[in-house]
């Protein structure tokens, strides 16, 4: 019986030299789009600890059965959750989960509501019964990219939607 000599076949240090050069320049030229990446997934991260703290809100109000608040800060790029007291003032929630919020600062945070307090934040209030007004909370990343945290009626959950880039509104 014969025998077929066993080939080895690898690859030579100059292909392998080459192909790590090809990725070099394919992840090069991919790098900068990254970035816009980076910064849409921070728009996302930010609307997402809004409608977060908008629904720790609802579930404490409900749970509690005292009025909730979400103020928003817009020049601080903030949010925070107060409670109501004995049916009166609201104060800060001592609850570690419901602390400031701080949004990133090149976030921009708007908010589409007549409500606001005496220190100009804007909040949005809900009710014992779970209930809230409608509102709109807009966040916008520096590129340009929009998404909004909203509610169309008192009984509707909070969402997020996507608003087309640069759509004035």
């Amino acid at each position: 019986m014969r025998r077929i000599a066993a080939h080895n076949s690898a690859f030579t240090l100059l292909e392998l030299i080459f192909v790590m050069l090809l990725l070099s320049v394919t992840l090069a030229l991919a790098a900068p789009s990254l970035k816009g990446f980076t910064d849409a997934r921070r728009n996302r991260d930010a609307a997402a600890v809004i409608l977060s703290a908008i629904h720790y809100a609802r579930a404490q109000a409900v749970t509690e059965g005292r009025a909730y608040r979400v103020e928003f800060d817009e020049a601080e790029h903030t949010c925070r959750i107060t409670a109501q007291q004995d049916g009166a003032a609201f104060t800060p929630v001592a609850d570690h989960a419901a602390r400031m919020i701080a949004l990133p600062d090149d976030i921009k945070l708007e908010c589409e509501t007549p409500i606001d307090d005496d220190a100009g934040r804007k909040y949005i209030t809900i009710r014992p019964d779970g209930f809230a007004e409608p509102m709109t909370i807009r966040v916008t990343d520096p590129q340009g990219f929009v998404l909004e945290v909203f509610s169309e009626s008192s009984s509707e959950p909070f969402a997020i939607r996507t608003v087309e880039r640069g759509a004035a509104r």
